[in-house]
């Protein structure tokens, strides 16, 4: 699972990158008004007007992909990555091995190690179509 953790903690820093560049070329919460997605400038004053880093963004009224962008600011996308690291931390840990001889002790370590195996194969899933990932990992549930 090692190589699961190293490339799950991979594509969460890819993404705290991305949202990070984007809140510093846009301020503010995103949200929808009438049928556009608000952003506002940032203060840098070296920001191209043209390069439609701020102001209102029209889009059609009839396509779903204004509700979609506003959902998912950059503030949204920084808080899923720190709470999906909080998980990789907790369900990374191994637990320690029982004393020899110990049936119960080994059953409950086994369980922990399912469980916490399982829960990071959850987490890793949205990221199935980046070359890295490893077939072992799909979900088989």
């Amino acid at each position: 699972m090692a190589d699961l953790v190293e490339f799950l903690t991979a594509r969460l820093d890819e993404d705290e990158a991305v949202a990070r560049v984007a809140s510093r070329t846009v301020s503010g919460s995103w949200h929808l008004e009438r049928s556009s997605v608000l952003w506002w400038p940032t203060t840098d004053d070296d920001l191209d007007e043209d390069d439609g880093a701020g102001g209102a963004w029209p889009i059609d009224p009839g396509t779903a992909i204004a509700p979609h962008i506003a959902r998912w600011d950059p503030a949204r996308v920084l808080a899923e990555v720190a709470v999906k690291r909080q998980f990789v931390r907790l369900f990374s840990d191994r637990p320690t091995a029982p004393p020899a001889g110990d049936v119960f002790q080994s059953a409950i370590a086994s369980i922990v190690t399912s469980t916490n195996d399982w829960v990071l194969r959850q987490l890793v899933q949205p990221y199935a179509d980046h070359p890295d990932f490893d077939p072992t990992w799909r979900d088989a549930t």
